[in-house]
């Protein structure tokens, strides 16, 4: 009888040790995924944010650029940092955008659409913004006598920014959007899953 009783308490007690285990990994599960959705998020904020940068600092410099122009002889050097500033940070931007940054938590790969839009086709977006920053930096290369309403580098940065750039631009954000989207999805009905389980 005692033998008995001694087996059943055993039983009951390694029932209890592997309930608790399980319990314990399902928990533990719950935490990490709930960890990879936040991180998952911030991420996808990340791209986001940048790339709709990317956008409004390809109008910033188009803006600075016209101003160049037409301000009066003695404004011209502050706009001229302006207009620098916008074009540096628009190509540490964009080379963050397609090799990755840490500091500004962006991956350093990318999915197989946005690597195509990125650089296959007849006009991808690397090199759209890089002639669109060439086109830029020479401009800021100019002398104030060289400067004028009708030079090809200012025509080509306020034809360019306001229509094809601004529009691939646009279209590579809602890409990054969709795919953030779907990526947080997946990771949110794990997530569920895990949470129903536990």
């Amino acid at each position: 009888m005692e033998n008995d009783e001694a087996l059943i308490a055993r039983a009951l007690t390694w029932r209890y040790v592997v309930a608790l285990t399980l319990v314990a990994v399902l928990t533990t599960a719950a935490w990490v995924s709930l960890r990879l959705v936040i991180s998952e998020q911030k991420s996808a904020a990340a791209i986001v944010n940048v790339s709709g940068r990317q956008r409004m600092l390809s109008q910033r410099t188009a803006l600075f650029s016209s101003l160049l122009v037409t301000a009066p002889k003695e404004n011209r050097p502050a706009i001229r940092r302006q207009l620098k500033d916008a074009a540096d940070l628009m190509q540490r931007s964009h080379l963050g955008l397609i090799r990755g940054n840490e500091e500004m938590g962006l991956p350093p790969t990318m999915s197989p659409i946005v690597h195509g839009m990125y650089f296959d086709g007849a006009t991808p977006l690397d090199r759209q913004v890089e002639e669109y920053l060439k086109a830029v930096q020479a401009l800021l290369l100019l002398k104030d006598e060289e400067l004028g309403a009708d030079a090809p580098l200012l025509q080509y940065i306020i034809n360019v920014s306001p229509n094809l750039l601004v529009s691939s631009l646009d279209k590579m954000v809602r890409q990054y959007q969709s795919e953030g989207e779907e990526a947080i999805g997946r990771l949110l009905i794990a997530e569920t899953a895990v949470w129903i389980l536990t």
